[in-house]
């Protein structure tokens, strides 16, 4: 399991998810839709300080909410979900 560490490499990170999600996640992560999102999160961690304290826990909260809608089978919610991480990183 690889873990993006850099800003660079959440954001590539990211960008596969809204391309994979969720017909190719094993592409992502091997331990499905949950398994990705555990480890985009633990990513988000390696790079809080490069971000200031509002924009983590908004990026979060975002990342929460995609997965839920992921969950939902709301695949066009979620993917836009994510778009908008990116676009805040």
């Amino acid at each position: 399991m690889y873990i993006p560490s850099t800003v660079s490499e959440v954001k590539d990170r990211i960008g596969a998810m809204v391309l994979c999600m969720p017909e190719y996640v094993d592409d992502i992560s091997k331990n499905g839709v949950d398994g990705a999102y555990s480890e985009l999160e633990h990513s988000l961690s390696l790079i809080r300080s490069k971000l200031d304290d509002t924009k983590y826990e908004k990026l979060l909260e975002m990342s929460r909410k995609s997965q839920q809608f992921f969950a939902e089978d709301k695949l066009k919610e979620g993917s836009f979900m994510l778009q908008d991480m990116h676009e805040l990183i």
